[in-house]
Order: structure tokens, then C-alpha cells, then sequence
């Protein structure tokens, strides 16, 4: 199934957001995050919980300003990186960036707990500092707040099923 949104508009957004950054408005100029390799089995076990907004500001850019949320996760080789928005007050689509120009988008992780929630899975991901990008899915302004889980699992782990294709 192709999602109906467009990479390039949630992408575009997360452009808009590395540009309005700066130190204490978000995590788009922070450090890269780094997930300790798990080998717990349970789902989103031993992962960061990272509490985000999309278009935070929205009373001070324009309307036609879509600010999505953008952040840097460290990934290993031989491990599969899972990012999972498992909370959204409106729908999310995540696309997420690997260090050798690979883009995965997912609109709807389909996990029973939260259906419409994005999960991107990196099998075997390679060493090397991964960027997130989260905004509405149809790329519009719209605020959402949302809870991302964060984990690094050892390959073969449950929580690396049903990797996302990357482009």
C-alpha cells in the first residue's frame, strides 16, 4: 500500500524545523541520542521514551509553515534500530534518514495498541547517526503531540520485525 502523503512535504517540513531551530527549542540541534543495545524481547523494551510536538509555534509562523519534529538517533551495525510513535493527537508519518542517504517513510506501524502510529524498523543498521523526521501526514500545519519510543535490538530480536524497506 503507498501512504497518501508525500515524502518530499514531510521532509520539506523538517527542513523548516532544522532552520528554526536553536538551542532550547528543540532537538534538532542537540546531541544525537544513543539508544544502549537491548536484548529484552518484549515490544519497544529497554527503549527511550521521547515526548515531541509538531508545530509547536504555530501562533508564530504562518499557517502554510509546517514545522515537523526533528531529532538524531545513533544506530550499530549488525543491529536493528525501531522507532515507534506509540501516542499521536493527530496522524503522524515519520521518515527517517540513514547515515548513507537511505530514506524510510512509514505512515501506519499498524500495532494494535495505537494502528495509525508510525513505526520505521532499520534492519541491520549501519554505525552511524540517523535523523527523524515527524510531521502530519499530509504534511499540513497542524499541531500533534506524540510519544516516540527509541530502541537498539540485537538482530533477530522480535522487536526487529517486519523491517521498513527503505529508498
Amino acid at each position: 500500500m503507498t501512504p497518501s502523503f508525500s515524502r518530499a512535504s514531510l521532509l520539506a517540513g523538517g527542513l523548516v524545523a532544522l532552520a528554526a531551530s536553536s538551542p532550547g527549542l528543540g532537538p534538532a540541534g542537540a546531541d544525537p541520542l544513543l539508544p544502549a543495545p537491548q536484548t529484552c524481547t518484549t515490544l519497544n523494551c529497554g527503549s527511550l521514551l521521547l515526548p515531541g510536538r509538531t508545530n509547536p509555534h504555530e501562533t508564530t509562523f504562518p499557517a502554510a509553515s509546517s514545522v515537523g519534529w526533528v531529532a538524531q538517533v545513533a544506530g550499530i551495525a549488525g543491529n536493528c534500530l525501531r522507532l515507534h510513535v506509540v501516542t499521536q493527537t493527530t496522524d503522524l508519518a515519520m521518515s527517517v534518514v540513514a547515515p548513507d542517504g537511505v530514506v524510510f517513510t512509514n505512515d501506519t506501524g499498524g500495532v494494535a495498541s495505537c494502528p495509525a502510529c508510525p513505526r520505521v524498523v532499520v534492519a541491520a543498521s549501519r554505525t552511524g547517526v540517523y535523523t527523524m523526521v515527524l510531521n502530519n501526514r499530509t504534511g499540513t500545519a497542524v499541531p500533534a503531540s506524540f510519544q516516540l519510543r527509541a530502541g537498539l535490538y540485537s538482530s533477530g530480536n522480535p522487536n526487529c520485525a517486519a523491517p521498513t524497506t527503505g529508498k
